[in-house]
């Protein structure tokens, strides 16, 4: 191999080859293609494709993905992902991998690029649809359980104090009765 006049000259079996290396690393470049090679639910791998389903407790979420170029940026990252219901703006990577722990309930869809040396993104976002279901005590039915238990314990000790206060009010009354009586009983005894 010799570099000559801004030229690269190689000796092969079959005879010497010269190119002009500009015209080589300048020629346009296809976009990786990327895709997601796994996702790995609490360290375990799911099925890909169409909307999955998670359970509250399943919210530890590793993305394994790849791309093929001929040309890895140099310098540069070379991937870009978000999870679109958590954050918009894209957070830039060489990894393969994202990890996720502990995501919290919602709708969520991860989102990966790849770029090649040109800086030129891939064509074709490699995408990933989720749902974390909420836990029992965070859903609508639970929360109106528990303000329903609360409204009847409060109603039951609103409904006791008022009985106690009236069985204290009517032993009272009794109470006064039977002073009125005596006095009247002694005021008769005092005339006869």
């Amino acid at each position: 191999v010799a570099i000559w006049k801004g030229m690269t000259w190689l000796a092969t079996n079959r005879g010497v080859v010269c190119f002009d290396p500009q015209k080589v690393f300048d020629r346009p470049q296809p976009r990786p293609r990327i895709r997601l090679e796994a996702v790995q639910v609490n360290h375990q791998d799911i099925q890909l494709g169409g909307r999955t389903e998670l359970q509250s407790r399943e919210n530890d979420l590793v993305f394994n993905f790849q791309a093929v170029t001929f040309r890895k940026p140099i310098g540069l990252p070379f991937y870009r992902f978000r999870l679109l219901g958590m954050d918009t703006s894209w957070s830039y990577t060489s990894n393969r991998s994202v990890q996720y722990p502990r995501l919290p309930a919602g709708k969520y869809k991860f989102e990966v690029m790849a770029q090649n040396r040109k800086g030129e993104w891939s064509a074709e976002v490699a995408a990933f649809h989720f749902r974390i279901h909420p836990h029992f005590s965070q859903t609508w039915p639970f929360r109106s359980l528990v303000v329903a238990v609360i409204i009847s314990l409060l109603a039951g000790i609103l409904r006791l104090r008022s009985h106690r206060i009236r069985a204290k009010a009517n032993q009272a009354h009794q109470l006064k009765d039977a002073r009125l009586r005596t006095r009247e009983a002694e005021l008769a005894a005092l005339r006869n």
